[in-house]
């Protein structure tokens, strides 16, 4: 043989092998569980039965019945539309007729600023998310009092969501 053709044997056999994928007994190539490496050590063997964890985000949403002026909220869903549909809900369980949907947020905390002083002239409040609730505060409280000719607002309604571990 030829040391071409002993090099190009050499070469495919070297390729098959880094093809190899360690995966833990009963699950096939191609799964996530499946690491590289053969069976030399080294690879991702998993034990059959193992518990996987992730963090799996959650939605808060509040909606308005401007008329009213009823606000719905919710907090906790893992989809967007599902806090949406029950911020609307509870609205209108509160005897909103227009309800309406205003805000989402995800893994985060909410506040509604709004006008302090009852002087019966039209206001308008602020919504707000951050990652914590006096952050959120602040800039909801600076943003109405500019929103409303430098009234003096306070914050109406909180909330928070946070991620939540899921174990597979």
């Amino acid at each position: 043989m030829t040391r071409a053709m002993i090099f190009a044997i050499l070469l495919m056999l070297s390729m098959v092998s880094c093809a190899q994928t360690a995966c833990p007994q009963g699950v096939g190539p191609g799964d996530p569980r499946c690491g590289p490496g053969g069976s030399g050590g080294g690879g991702w063997d998993l034990p059959a039965g193992k518990i996987y964890t992730r963090w799996k985000a959650t939605w808060g949403a509040l909606a308005e019945d401007t008329n009213s002026g009823n606000v719905g909220t919710s907090t906790g869903h893992f989809s967007r539309g599902d806090a949406r549909r029950e911020a609307v809900a509870k609205c209108k369980a509160m005897g909103g007729l227009e309800c309406k949907f205003i805000f989402t947020h995800k893994n985060s905390c909410a506040v509604v600023a709004e006008v302090v002083d009852d002087l019966k002239v039209p206001s308008a409040p602020t919504y707000q998310s951050a990652p914590t609730i006096e952050v959120a505060s602040k800039l909801a409280i600076e943003g109405c009092s500019r929103r409303n000719g430098g009234r003096t607002c306070q914050i109406g309604y909180q909330q928070c969501t946070a991620p939540v571990l899921i174990h597979e």
